[in-house]
């Protein structure tokens, strides 16, 4: 649904959705009302109005949906961390080496261990490159271990080209 085409309507829905203080949204609208006592009365009537519920609901709804992405994404900054994830490999490879049972969707053991050597070995080697247990190695690591290398090479001499003025080489017959 689009914006409200009065703007007091539309202020009055954004300002709602903040606190639901109708009082409150209705003043910071810009509507007045005769009396104070009467301001609970008009704000009851602008309430009333079909276009104003939908947009309420509407504007609503979207708080609700960002105010849960960013819980849900302050929940995972604080779950997902370095001790999480090292804590989830090796509870992966203990069920992957038959270590733990497996579960049913109760969290009830089943009676059943299942052995998976590709899961236990990755997990394995992840747990190990983060506690620096492995070494990077190169193609040429133990080839010049202890050995004295020197490397010599030959360039041909070229005769220096000159560019004259008229953009042509000199010295090669230009």
């Amino acid at each position: 649904m689009p914006p409200l085409k009065h703007a007091r309507q539309e202020t009055f829905c954004l300002e709602y959705v903040k606190d639901r203080n109708g009082s409150r949204a209705y003043k910071a609208a810009g509507y007045k009302c005769g009396t104070p006592g009467s301001i609970a009365a008009c704000t009851s009537q602008t309430l009333k109005k079909a276009n104003i519920r939908l947009r309420i609901l509407e504007l609503d709804g979207n708080a609700r949906q960002s105010a849960q992405k960013a819980e849900d994404r302050v929940a995972l900054a604080r779950v997902i961390d370095k001790v999480w994830v090292v804590n989830t490999l090796v509870s992966n490879v203990d069920r992957s080496m038959q270590a733990e049972p497996v579960l049913d969707n109760k969290g009830h053991p089943t009676g059943e261990y299942q052995y998976q050597g590709n899961v236990a070995n990755r997990g394995l080697e992840l747990i190990g490159k983060h506690l620096g247990m492995f070494a990077e190695k190169t193609p040429l690591d133990g080839l010049l271990s202890g050995a004295n290398v020197s490397i010599s090479f030959f360039l041909p001499e070229k005769e220096p080209r000159v560019i004259n003025g008229n953009g042509h080489a000199n010295g090669h017959g230009d």
